[in-house]
């Protein structure tokens, strides 16, 4: 049995900076999108558990957030991650 979403999921390509501490910023893009985090495509691996900065790249808001999920056997140079927002 499946839990209910919190919010529901949208399907949006937003382009997105993800930096961890002060190492230099990494753009990305999202593949879908909800209230409570996002599934970001990125040219870096990050592990679960990282906390990130993430920063809208249309609005250049940002939020803190931290991975919870990470691909296994994705074609290189693309890692998906899912992400939780902390705030």
């Amino acid at each position: 049995m499946t839990e209910p979403r919190r919010s529901p999921r949208l399907l949006a390509r937003i382009p997105v900076n993800l930096t961890v501490g002060q190492d230099p910023a990494v753009q990305a893009s999202t593949a879908v999108v909800n209230r409570h985090g996002a599934l970001v495509l990125s040219p870096a691996g990050f592990a679960a558990g990282t906390v990130l900065t993430i920063q809208n790249g249309i609005t250049f808001q940002a939020t803190e957030g931290r991975v919870v999920w990470v691909s296994q056997g994705r074609p290189p140079r693309t890692s998906q991650t899912g992400r939780r927002v902390c705030r």
